[in-house]
């Protein structure tokens, strides 16, 4: 059994426990990643994504690298987590289309989100029992909050700590700019270590991942680290022998 994992990652590299490590997939669902682009609706609608004018590549191009990396993870037993993002109504989303983000509410997005999380869950890298699968109704993965002993918390916060007890986060899936690099972010607000896995991030517009890439590894002054580190997947394909 893999106790540390060695792991080389920019600004510094890294050294993690391996058992308080997980490997977070982010919103790999068909309503924002599909070989088809037109099919791609809630990318099309909420991210501005025009299919016409390409760009999809860069998304659906990190598929293989991340069904690769997830394999190697699952076969060192490392944890796996999935972050998949749906809304029970509108009620949940009303500044999407207040805004003409995504246009008049009908029910067609919300029903495909709600339906691609629950049915058709990932179907990109199908989550195995005892994965740990976390709905969020937003970008950030940490906003959904739930009471604990009549307190609010973030969901995805207690689940990571007390359900996996992991303080390592290896965040992969798209869109880089938006769903993953915010979350990633957060993560660090709530006292992870967040690690943004290059290769594995996609995004519809490659020059907001790379400027993610760079804002989150190279955010660091004097000693502290603002946002985290990126590595990539053969790093930890390599750290995990």
């Amino acid at each position: 059994m893999i106790s540390q994992l060695s792991l080389a990652a920019e600004p510094r590299d890294l050294c993690l426990d391996f058992e308080h490590t997980a490997l977070v997939l982010v919103d790999l669902q068909g309503a924002f990643l599909n070989s088809d682009p037109e099919q791609m609706t809630f990318a099309n609608s909420h991210l501005g994504f025009d299919p016409s004018k390409g760009g999809v590549e860069h998304a659906v191009g990190i598929l293989p690298i991340l069904q690769n990396l997830t394999a190697v993870c699952r076969q060192a037993q490392m944890k796996i987590v999935h972050l998949a993002e749906q809304y029970s109504d509108w009620e949940e989303i009303p500044w999407k289309w207040q805004q003409g983000v995504i246009g008049e509410p009908d029910t067609q997005t919300v029903i495909h989100l709600r339906r691609d999380s629950d049915e058709a869950a990932l179907s990109w890298i199908p989550p195995l029992p005892g994965e740990l699968v976390v709905p969020k109704n937003g970008k950030n993965g940490f906003k959904m909050l739930d009471l604990v002993d009549g307190q609010p918390i973030s969901r995805l916060t207690y689940l990571l700590r007390h359900q996996l007890g992991v303080h390592h986060l290896l965040f992969t899936g798209v869109a880089t700019s938006v769903c993953v690099g915010s979350t990633a972010m957060s993560a660090t607000e709530y006292g992870f270590d967040s690690i943004l896995v290059a290769d594995a991030c996609g995004d519809f517009f490659p020059h907001r991942h790379h400027a993610t890439l760079e804002m989150f590894g190279a955010g660091r002054v004097q000693k502290m680290d603002l946002y985290g580190s990126v590595t990539t997947s053969q790093a930890i394909i390599k750290a995990l022998g």
